[in-house]
Formats: structure tokens, C-alpha cells, sequence
């Protein structure tokens, strides 16, 4: 049995979109996670304290770049796939009133 497509073109770029600002929400959440860590800053101090906030640093920096890549990759593919749905569609309603 063939599967039937139930989603619009619209419906896809939807979620592209609400993937896409999710950005905001990964700085929201790396920024509650540095309130933590500069809270401890008056509990501990130190070179292990200081080399802990730099390890963090540099993490937040990669984890921050890699997982706003990966959502703006999954928002690109979705709009991909909304279009590609939108051109099947179109290409199909031709054929049809070409006759052919």
C-alpha cells in the first residue's frame, strides 16, 4: 500500500520556522547555565575555580556555535522539504491537465 502524504507545504515551513528560533532559547539556555557557574564564584576560588570557568567558556563557545548550526541545518532541510512538496504537487496537477 503506497503512503499517503498528509502534511502541506505550509505546515513544514512552520516547524522550519519554529525550529529556526530556537536559537534564542539555546543563548537563553547556555546563559542560565553561566548564572550558575558565576554564582560559585563566591564559594570557590582559585586555579581550579579559575581553569572550571575557562573550561566552561570554551565548551559554551563550541556547544553555542554547533547547536545553532544544527538547527538552522534543520530548518534549511525542512524548507527543502516544503518545497519539494509544493513542486510535486504542481508537477502532478500539470501532468493532469495535460492529459498526460
Amino acid at each position: 500500500m503506497a503512503s499517503v502524504i498528509r502534511i502541506t507545504p505550509e505546515q513544514v515551513r512552520s516547524a522550519a520556522v519554529k525550529i529556526g528560533k530556537k536559537t534564542s532559547e539555546t543563548t537563553n539556555f547556555l546563559n542560565s547555565i553561566q548564572r550558575e557557574i558565576d554564582s560559585l564564584k563566591s564559594i570557590w576560588e582559585g586555579k581550579a575555580a579559575e581553569a572550571y570557568v575557562e573550561q566552561f567558556m570554551a565548551l559554551r563557545k563550541e556547544l553555542e556555535t554547533k547547536l545553532n548550526q544544527c538547527l538552522s541545518d534543520l530548518e534549511r532541510s525542512l524548507t527543502s522539504v516544503a518545497n519539494a512538496l509544493e513542486q510535486a504537487d504542481k508537477d502532478v496537477a500539470a501532468k493532469l491537465r495535460s492529459g498526460s
